[in-house]
């Protein structure tokens, strides 16, 4: 045995999704060594697809017959251009033809931008902003679900300007004229949209 080859390259897959693939072991000639049990590794190729994404799952598999086969393995950010790399011990690495992964299903809201300290009937700023994610905490830049922001600890307090964003671009909500009447602290924002998981933001 001398080298290793993907003999089933991995496809562009969702975050929600599962990357499937096969690797064989072979000989120079590229003869199938089938009485290989090498340990194989499965990895993203250093350099390629999003940084610091992550491949899950079991990413370690012992040849049989010589053909390691690779199933429900996952990548958890978004990105094109990924690689996976095989490698084992005295053998020649295979790399894989490059795939995309591409966002999930919209999970959950966050607020990526949090509210801070202001004067009473004052507009905060820098302005509060909330992303739609996956399960993932990726960006579902596709989404058009409608986001509100709501006082979670009102205390006899009015939030104005949480009824909608300002602007909504990109799976990203931004509420630029966001003020609380009245003075007081410990306040929360929450966010929701309708199926999401929602987000209550840090106090202030």
């Amino acid at each position: 045995a001398t080298q290793l080859a993907f003999t089933t390259q991995p496809g562009n897959v969702t975050t929600d999704g599962t990357i499937s693939a096969v690797v064989t072991v072979r000989d120079a000639q590229g003869n199938t060594v089938t009485a290989s049990s090498a340990s194989v590794l499965l990895g993203i190729t250093s350099g390629t697809g999003t940084a610091n994404a992550h491949l899950s799952g079991t990413v370690t598999v012992g040849a049989v017959n010589g053909v390691a086969t690779y199933a429900g393995l996952r990548i958890d950010s978004v990105g094109a251009g990924y690689t996976l790399r095989a490698t084992s011990e005295g053998l020649t690495t295979a790399t894989s033809t490059p795939i995309t992964v591409s966002v999930g299903a919209e999970s959950r809201v966050a607020i990526t931008v949090q509210p801070s300290n202001v004067v009473a009937g004052a507009t905060m700023s820098p302005a509060v902003v909330v992303t739609v994610q996956d399960a993932r905490g990726n960006t579902a830049t596709g989404s058009t679900t409608p986001v509100a922001l709501a006082l979670t600890v009102p205390g006899g307090a009015t939030l104005t300007g949480g009824g909608a964003p300002t602007s909504f671009v990109g799976g990203v909500a931004t509420f630029g004229g966001l003020s609380v009447d009245s003075v007081g602290s410990g306040y929360t924002l929450t966010a929701t949209a309708n199926g999401l998981t929602p987000a209550t933001s840090a106090a202030f």
